[in-house]
């Protein structure tokens, strides 16, 4: 019931917005697209005349072309870094962009222990890749509770039964929200980090 409660509030109150074409060279202006076709022309007359002039001409301007675009690209980039201090994805999203021309290069193939212990097989499978790279990173980043740690929740237990009843407390809830972080992707229950952060500083 909240969460078709909220739904229905988002569809009513929030305006909508249709996402723009994603640019391939946001760094590309209107002068630099004017300069490139002035290029253009004089390469296409030097190619025609074989005069020597054309040929300077266009060389001059080429270099300087050169030159615009790697201002430009560097100060993009620079502003995507100070961007990137309130919000993470578009630093990654700038870079994934870079790397989709090689997004068709597999993983792989990697190299695991045999069963004798005494040398290496190797794995071309992508199931077994994954489960290679799945078992690692558990083995990783599994936190073990370690003995004398306090419980981020307390318990009370009911008399008369021995299971322990989890109590929630408004304090333990404003403070799940503080640690949420901006333009996450939404779980199960498709309720934004972003819309819930906005409704905490309501709340505070």
């Amino acid at each position: 019931m909240f969460i078709k409660l909220l739904h229905d509030f988002k569809e009513n109150n929030i305006p909508k917005g249709k996402l723009s074409a994603v640019n391939s060279c946001p760094w590309y202006s209107a002068k630099i697209k004017k300069l490139i076709k002035s290029r253009d022309n004089l390469f296409k007359r030097y190619s025609k005349t074989g005069l020597y002039h054309y040929r300077i001409r266009y060389k001059k301007l080429r270099n300087r072309i050169t030159n615009i675009i790697r201002k430009a690209k560097s100060k993009y980039e620079g502003k995507i870094i100070k961007r990137a201090r309130n919000n993470r994805k578009v630093f990654y999203s700038y870079i994934a962009s870079k790397n989709r021309k090689k997004g068709l290069r597999k993983v792989g193939p990697v190299v695991k222990p045999n069963a004798t212990g005494n040398g290496v097989d190797t794995v071309v499978d992508n199931r077994e890749m994954a489960n290679i790279f799945n078992d690692f990173f558990r083995s990783v980043f599994n936190k073990k509770l370690i003995k004398g740690q306090p419980k981020i929740l307390d318990s009370n237990v009911y008399e008369g039964n021995n299971e322990p009843t989890i109590v929630f407390t408004q304090s333990m809830i404003l403070e799940v929200f503080r640690d949420l972080k901006m333009n996450k992707s939404p779980g199960v229950d498709d309720i934004s980090s972003t819309y819930m952060l906005s409704k905490l500083k309501t709340l505070l």
